[in-house]
């Protein structure tokens, strides 16, 4: 043996390691990279070069390591196992790439290949030697061979959409460079009693051109890992097409979305209106009445006449409350924002309906600063408040106390309102500030006859929201009271 080639074939740790190395980040790669939404056909059969890649990487490790630690029969024959096991893996992806594209291999040749080749090593001297190089003729050759045409051809196949990527030379790089690896790898094996192991091997392959076939696999794999890394690009490409698509089908039905929600708010308007004209008039005609014939009229009817006029400020109070709601949805809704006296609102709403709470002998205290100025549309914040108090009352038993709170911040101030009354639930508490939220709560005796849409608390959360501020509630349980909390800007 040349003395120069035994020194190379006792000092190959450092080939196998680049070499496995190589195929360990090619294979991690592919397997890593996301594709599994992907319409190109080469993504459903990624996997076996990756199972090809992990495989070998393992096996030459292991060579790696028997080469200095020494030879152990079964360590040896396992990462044998493995090399032979990728070389499966290495045939099937060729086999499926070249089905791409051109009519399929069938599957049944490999066993068969298998077969033979077993059978022949069984007869033939030194098996192991022999079954090593006949796997490189009939599967690693073949294998590397369909798998280098395969990108070639896939490539032309796919042209339309993979021309605009870039990415020609990469294919065309991994498909010539795998027939030349199939070649080092595949057609150059150990030394055998057999044509044409006898004539080309390692060994003759080293004396002809003075350097070991291992060095031209390594160089092979690296041109092949810079090539299919390039390839999985086009991966990556499709998942930003697939965003944009999506981004502009968003785009689209957010615009048609905002063009019903003014269709809808434009026909409450419109519907509010023409409610609102036979309402004023039956509303004034019922109290025209009263006021001029309520002595002359038998209870029962004055009674109606009465129940008439609840009923038309009930549903004038409903048709606002939904037009208010579609209105505060808008998109287009700018809050006429300025500094305002917050103290002076307060003030004004707790006076607004003090009357109310006296009627249920309630006690509203105040506990605010002075001259607090914030950032708000004074008719929107007005609407909240007294919202909130409303509730106050409303859930809150005779004898009970409320109490409105401010509190500063950084750069806000909190206003809460509280109360003594029947507070809420944990399940009441989820879906307090949900549209049409309205809670048919335990406390129905406390009721004042203040019918609600289950919109209120909604509205409130809307408005606040759109001034740049936070709400929500705490409550401990039935029977306990509740608190809701709201935050404005400080006017600077």
């Amino acid at each position: 043996m040349n003395p120069s080639f035994q020194w190379f074939q006792t000092n190959l740790d450092f080939i196998f390691f680049v070499y496995g190395l190589t195929f360990l980040i090619l294979g991690m790669a592919v397997l890593l990279q996301a594709k599994n939404e992907s319409d190109f056909n080469l993504a459903r059969i990624l996997w076996l070069f990756a199972g090809y890649c992990l495989t070998h990487s393992i096996s030459d490790f292991i060579h790696m390591w028997l080469s200095t630690k020494g030879t152990y029969d079964l360590i040896h024959y396992f990462a044998q196992f493995l090399a032979y096991l990728s070389f499966i893996f290495l045939f099937e992806f060729g086999r499926r790439f070249l089905g791409l594209t051109i009519k399929n291999v069938d599957w049944r040749i490999l066993p068969i290949i298998y077969s033979i080749i077993f059978s022949i090593s069984l007869l033939l001297n030194n098996f192991e030697v022999t079954i090593d190089i006949l796997i490189g003729y009939f599967v690693r050759v073949p294998g590397g061979v369909m798998a280098g045409v395969g990108f070639f051809l896939y490539y032309n196949s796919e042209k339309k959409h993979l021309a605009q990527l870039n990415v020609k030379k990469y294919f065309y790089i991994a498909g010539a460079t795998l027939l030349a690896w199939s070649f080092f790898c595949g057609m150059v094996r150990t030394k055998g009693d057999f044509f044409p192991a006898n004539i080309l091997n390692i060994e003759s392959f080293f004396l002809a051109v003075n350097i070991p076939v291992y060095i031209f696999r390594s160089i092979c794999a690296l041109i092949v890992c810079w090539a299919l890394i390039g390839i999985l690009k086009i991966f990556n490409w499709e998942a930003k097409e697939r965003l944009k698509k999506s981004k502009k089908k968003l785009e689209i039905q957010n615009v048609e979305l905002e063009d019903l929600n003014e269709l809808k708010i434009e026909f409450l308007r419109r519907a509010s209106h023409e409610l609102k004209t036979p309402l004023i008039a039956i509303k004034g005609y019922s109290e025209l009445i009263l006021s001029l014939y309520a002595d002359q009229l038998d209870l029962v009817i004055v009674s109606n006449l009465k129940e008439i006029n609840n009923g038309c400020e009930r549903l004038q109070n409903i048709i606002n409350n939904l037009l208010k709601t579609s209105r505060l949805e808008s998109p287009k809704l700018k809050p006429k924002i300025h500094k305002e006296n917050l103290s002076f609102l307060i003030n004004f709403c707790v006076h607004e309906l003090q009357a109310l709470a006296e009627r249920r002998d309630q006690s509203i205290e105040l506990d605010i600063h002075d001259n607090l100025f914030a950032n708000f549309e004074k008719e929107e914040i007005h609407d909240v408040l007294s919202n909130l108090l409303i509730n106050a009352i409303k859930y809150t038993p005779p004898m009970g106390k409320i109490k409105v709170k401010t509190e500063l911040k950084k750069d806000s101030v909190v206003v809460s309102v509280s109360d003594n009354g029947i507070g809420f639930t944990e399940e009441q508490k989820k879906r307090i500030f949900q549209q049409f939220g309205k809670i048919e709560r335990y406390g129905k005796g406390l009721d004042l006859g203040i019918d609600g849409t289950g919109l209120g608390l909604y509205i409130s959360k809307r408005i606040v929201e759109v001034h740049n501020g936070k709400i929500w509630m705490e409550s401990e349980g039935k029977s306990k009271g509740s608190t809701f909390y709201f935050t404005l800007p400080i006017a600077k």
